[in-house]
């Protein structure tokens, strides 16, 4: 039987309504675990190698997909903590980006402010209207 374990959160923690379930069942011995990748399963190093302990010890085998991962030899539990590094370095550095975009937007705002003129308008995502998506030359 195939079943799925979907969450609609960031990967940072593992409290989420699904793993929580699916760890579970696990440590129940019900499932066996296939997963598409393993930043699904979190993206914390820590979070991670507790998992991929876990289930050694629980005798679970986890298979990445798209990773070709197999947690039942040396080699892919090798790679696996890796990984486990990797998403969290990619973590932090996006957490980073994030907020120094934000630092330089209200930066930004803050001057055009002091300078006396109204802030810009505020986008909510997307290309602003009226901006096309290619830049036309002048001549």
């Amino acid at each position: 039987m195939i079943k799925w374990y979907t969450d609609k959160f960031t990967g940072k923690t593992l409290d989420r309504p699904a793993m929580t379930k699916l760890l579970a069942e696990l440590r129940g011995g019900k499932v066996k675990a296939v997963v598409w990748r393993l930043d699904g399963l979190g993206r914390t190093a820590k979070g991670l190698t507790a998992l991929f302990d876990e289930f050694v010890a629980l005798k679970v085998n986890i298979v990445s997909l798209k990773d070709g991962i197999d947690l039942s030899t040396p080699a892919g539990r090798l790679i696996a903590n890796v990984l486990a590094i990797v998403a969290a370095y990619e973590t932090e550095i996006r957490a980073e980006r994030i907020a120094a975009g934000k630092a330089a937007k209200q930066a930004k705002i803050d001057a055009i402010i002091k300078a006396g003129s109204a802030p810009p308008p505020v986008n909510k995502g997307g290309r602003p209207k009226g901006i096309p998506n290619k830049v036309t030359p002048t001549v």
